[in-house]
């Protein structure tokens, strides 16, 4: 309950919350060799469909236009 009324969500949902946003950053910030199944492992999501749905849920955007965007970016 404390933990609820300090962040307005469970714990479960804010660690997928942080891993979304961490995940967020690698893909607009990609190292050579990245992909969204890579990065995505590295944020703590084992399955990529699952950490598909979520980013797609948490900001309206596939992963994969966010990595394109993130290699855009670099050149």
């Amino acid at each position: 309950n404390i933990f609820q009324e300090r962040f307005g969500c469970g714990p479960v949902r804010w660690i997928r919350s942080r891993r979304l946003e961490l995940g967020r950053e690698r893909l607009l910030a990609p190292q050579p060799g990245d992909t969204v199944s890579s990065i995505a492992t590295a944020v703590g999501f084992p399955n990529l469909s699952q950490f598909s749905r979520y980013f797609h849920e948490a900001y309206n955007l596939r992963p994969s236009e966010v990595l394109r965007e993130g290699l855009r970016k670099e050149t």
